[in-house]
C-alpha cells in the first residue's frame, strides 16, 4: 500500500526577465498572485498478490485546482491485474475512470463593469492501459 501527497503554491510563481528584473512582468505577476492558490495531488494505491506471478491492484488519485475562481478538482479510480513469469515476461492490464465530470473555465478575466462568462464542459472518460515487458 502507498500514499503520496504533493503540494505547490502557484500564487508565488514569478516571471522575470533574463537580468532578474520583474518590471516587464508586474501585471502578469500581480494576476498570478491574485488568481492562483496552492493546489495538491493525492495518490493512494494497493496491491495484493494472492498467488505467485499474479497481482491485483487498485488506486485513487485526486488533483486540486490552482485557480481561485474555478473550484473544480479531478478524481480518478483505477484497477488492474498483473501477470509475471519466471522467464522475466510480464503483462499489466489497468483500467482508469474519471469521477469528476464537469469543469469550469473562463476565456478571459473580468474587467470594469463586465464579468467574464464562465463556461463548463463535461468529460467522462476511461482508459484501458496494457503493458507488456521483458526483464533482462
Amino acid at each position: 500500500m502507498s500514499v503520496d501527497y504533493e503540494g505547490a503554491d502557484y500564487s508565488t510563481v514569478k516571471m522575470l526577465s533574463e537580468d532578474g528584473d520583474d518590471r516587464d512582468f508586474r501585471a502578469t505577476n500581480n494576476y498570478i498572485s491574485g488568481n492562483f492558490r496552492s493546489a495538491y495531488t493525492l495518490r493512494a494505491g494497493a496491491e495484493v498478490r494472492p498467488i505467485p506471478g499474479f497481482a491485483l491492484r487498485a488506486g485513487y488519485t485526486k488533483y486540486g485546482n490552482p485557480e481561485k475562481t474555478l473550484g473544480y478538482e479531478s478524481e480518478y479510480i483505477s484497477g488492474g491485474l498483473g501477470f509475471s513469469s519466471s522467464a522475466g515476461i510480464f503483462l499489466d492490464v489497468a483500467f482508469q475512470q474519471r469521477l469528476k465530470d464537469t469543469e469550469y473555465f473562463s476565456l478571459y478575466q473580468d474587467y470594469t463593469n463586465h464579468t467574464a462568462p464562465v463556461g463548463s464542459y463535461e468529460t467522462s472518460g476511461w482508459k484501458l492501459l496494457l503493458t507488456l515487458g521483458f526483464r533482462f
